[in-house]
């Protein structure tokens, strides 16, 4: 007996398969176990996969990275001052503490 199977799957190439949810899941199972067969386990996905979504992940961070340069992680020390000018310099503006 022959089973005839199609082999149009439908899928255009360069749309990913997993949902942005899934590849966030993937990314963060990834960092928390730092193994690509662990995370691929928890995940319900293979190693081949969680290696993918990782490797696209790095190269876009790296490009953004690149066209951007770094991101601050600390606002400078008057940051608050450009977003009001009515206050006393050196203090916050008076509703912000509220």
């Amino acid at each position: 007996m022959t089973v005839k199977v199609p082999t149009d799957h439908h899928h255009r190439p360069g749309v990913p398969l997993k949902s942005a949810k899934d590849r966030m899941d993937i990314i963060s199972a990834y960092r928390e176990l730092g193994s690509y067969r662990a995370a691929a386990e928890v995940c319900g996905t293979t190693h081949k996969t969680v290696k993918r979504v990782v490797d696209r992940f790095e190269a876009m961070i790296s490009h953004q990275i690149v066209r951007n340069g770094p991101a601050t992680t600390t606002p400078s020390p008057n940051w608050w001052q450009s977003a009001s000018s009515d206050h006393t310099a050196g203090s916050p503006p008076n509703d912000c503490c509220r």
